[in-house]
């Protein structure tokens, strides 16, 4: 995915929308140039590798670390959060599940924190996860 710098600029009238589509982290500066767009404003092309401390990176990557916006060793989490946060459907999101375990993020680790999520179409209605009740496979 290739960024120019015309993307980013001001409306001249009306309010500001904009659509940002999903980026997995496998796809790199795609990846941290959407994160620094989303958590703090930018007013030029120049601005993306500046973190909130005025410090200029050589990368987009290290500019969102330094604010805290990605972590290399949670980014798995950050991206189902943010999938779970834009209420993705639950299939969307156990498709989401088996990529990223396919790059190598740990899938009980996952499970364990999402599964209310993962499984919210499975559920009867109102029941968490925890606590629906078991229903026999001739009745499902």
């Amino acid at each position: 995915m290739k960024f120019t710098p015309n993307v980013i600029g001001d409306r001249v009238q009306g309010e500001k929308v904009s659509r940002i589509k999903a980026v997995r982290p496998g796809q790199g500066n795609a990846y941290y140039i959407r994160q620094i767009l989303l958590n703090r404003p930018i007013r030029t092309w120049a601005d993306m590798k500046r973190s909130l401390d005025g410090t200029v990176h050589a990368s987009y990557r290290e500019a969102a670390e330094r604010d805290g916006l990605v972590s290399s060793d949670d980014e798995p989490i950050q991206v189902m959060q943010e999938a779970v946060h834009m209420h993705s459907a639950p299939a969307d999101l156990r498709f989401l599940l088996a990529l990223m375990t396919h790059e190598g993020a740990a899938a009980p680790a996952l499970w364990d924190t999402f599964k209310q999520a993962l499984s919210r179409d499975f559920l009867p209605y109102n029941y968490n996860f925890d606590s629906a009740p078991a229903v026999p496979l001739q009745q499902a």
